[in-house]
C-alpha cells in the first residue's frame, strides 16, 4: 500500500513512441531504463506538524530529508498518492501551491499542499521515473472515513452516492458508478491536469505512470456487503436483465420463479438459498467484476478526454483482494480488455489478527495472487506488484 515495487519481467513486447516495453525492458524517451526500484513518499503526510500554519520552510526541509533517504536507498522510481480531499477541501476550491488560507490568519493552512514544489524537488534531483496516483479512491489509511480521500463535503452533499452495506456503522465509501460521483471526479481530474499534470507528463518530464484509482475493493468487504444502495441494486437488476433475461429466463437459471425483476435482490451471504442455483451468487459476483471494469474505463476515458494519452504516460491499475468469504478474487482479464491498463497486484499475506484468526491467516495468498496475475495475462500488460 505504501511501497510499490514494479517488476517488469512478465511484460511481453509493447512498443510506444515515448515509453516502450520490449522483451521485459523499459525504454523512456528512447533511452533504456534500468530495473525499477520504487519508493512511496507521501508529501501530504509530511506536513512538518500536526496542525495548520506550519512554516513553508519547515515543510521544505522535511521533504528534502525524505528525498535524501530515497536517494540514499538507491531508489530510482518514486510513487506518490495525490489525495483529492486534501487538495479540494471545499467544493470547487483547489490548492496545489500550498497558499490556501481558510482560517484567514494571513498564513497558508498547509504548505504541504504545494505539489508543484514537491515535483520540482523530484525533478531537481534527477529522479526520472514517477508514478502519480490521484485516485479518486486511495486506500492509504487516509481520508475522512477510514480510507478513500473522497472529500467530506461530497459525502455531506450527495448521501445517495454512498455505497450501503448490510452491516450498520461500516465506514462510508462511494458507489463508483453514481453519476454525482463521476461528475465530481471529472472535475478533480481536470483541476489536477491543468495545475500539475500537463507540465509534468511528456518527453523529458518525470511522470511516466498514472494509476487508475487504487485498490477499488470497498474496504475489502465481503462481496455480499457491496453495494446495497438504491442505485447499486438498480444497476444489479439491469445487469441481470441484460445478461440473463426476463422472469422466465431468471427462473430457469436460478431454479425458482421471479414474479418481477424489480423485486429481485442479490444474495445476502454465501449461505443464502433464496434461489437454489449457484448461478444467482455467480451473477452477483460477475456484476461487480464488470462494475469495476466499467469504472476503470470511465477513469481512463476521463483522462484521455483531457488529452492525456499513452504513450506520453502509461496507465496502471492496482488491485488488492481477499479470498472468500472476506472478499472476491478479481477477474483480471476484465481489466485488460482493450489494453485498459498495466494491472498490478498488491499482495497481503497477513491481515489483522483476532482470537479466531492468526495474523498469518493467508500463508499461501501471495503465491496464489502471483499465479493469478501470471495465468490471467493475455497481452503482456499484467504485472504483479510485490
Amino acid at each position: 500500500m505504501h511501497l510499490l515495487f514494479l517488476f517488469f519481467g512478465f511484460l511481453c513486447a509493447n512498443t510506444f513512441a515515448a515509453i516502450s516495453f520490449d522483451k521485459g525492458s523499459l525504454t523512456v524517451d528512447g533511452a533504456p531504463a534500468p530495473f525499477l526500484f520504487g519508493a512511496e513518499v507521501q508529501y501530504f503526510r509530511a506536513r512538518g506538524g500536526s496542525g495548520r500554519n506550519v512554516a513553508p520552510e519547515t515543510v521544505d526541509a522535511l521533504w528534502d530529508k525524505l528525498l535524501d533517504r530515497v536517494q540514499e536507498a538507491h531508489m530510482n522510481t518514486l510513487t506518490l498518492y495525490v489525495p483529492w480531499d486534501f487538495h479540494e477541501p471545499e467544493e470547487g476550491v483547489f490548492d496545489f501551491e500550498g497558499t490556501l488560507d481558510r482560517d484567514k490568519d494571513g498564513k497558508p493552512d498547509y504548505p504541504s499542499r504545494n505539489l508543484k514544489k514537491f515535483l520540482e524537488k523530484i525533478g531537481d534531483r534527477g529522479i526520472r521515473y514517477v508514478m502519480i496516483r490521484p485516485g479518486p479512491y486511495i486506500n492509504a489509511e487516509w481520508g475522512p472515513h477510514g480510507f478513500g480521500a473522497i472529500p467530506n463535503w461530497f459525502f455531506d452533499k450527495y448521501p445517495a452516492a454512498i455505497a450501503k452495506t448490510l452491516t450498520p456503522n461500516k465506514p462510508r465509501t462511494v458507489s463508483f458508478s453514481h453519476p454525482a460521483f463521476r461528475t465530481h471526479v471529472k472535475g478533480w481530474f481536470k483541476a489536477l491536469h491543468e495545475n500539475i499534470l500537463k507540465d509534468t507528463i511528456g518527453p523529458g518530464k518525470p511522470v511516466v505512470f498514472l494509476q487508475l484509482d487504487n485498490e477499488s475493493n470497498y474496504f475489502w468487504d465481503s462481496i455480499y456487503e457491496r453495494d446495497w444502495s438504491e442505485q447499486g441494486i438498480s444497476r444489479y437488476r439491469g445487469f441481470v436483465k441484460e445478461h440473463v433475461g426476463g422472469p422466465r429466463a431468471i427462473a430457469q437459471r436460478y431454479g425458482a420463479p421471479v414474479d418481477d425483476i424489480n423485486n429481485l435482490l442479490p444474495p445476502k451471504s454465501a449461505q443464502d438459498k433464496t434461489f437454489p442455483s449457484s448461478h444467482w451468487h455467480y451473477d452477483w459476483y460477475h456484476h461487480h467484476d464488470l462494475e469495476l471494469r466499467h469504472y476503470y474505463q470511465f477513469l481512463r476515458d476521463s483522462w484521455t478526454k483531457l488529452n492525456l494519452n499513452e504513450p506520453a504516460v502509461l496507465f496502471t491499475s492496482c488491485d488488492s483482494f481477499n479470498a472468500m468469504p472476506y472478499g472476491l478474487l478479481p477477474r483480471l482479464d476484465y481489466r485488460q480488455e482493450g489494453k485498459l491498463s498495466i494491472t498490478t497486484m498488491n499482495v497481503y499475506p497477513k491481515t489483522i489478527g483476532s482470537a479466531e484468526m492468526s495474523v498469518l491467516n493467508f500463508p499461501m495468498k501471495a503465491a496464489h495472487e502471483a499465479r493469478l496475475v501470471d495465468g490471467d495475462r493475455n497481452d503482456g500488460r499484467l504485472v504483479p506488484a510485490h
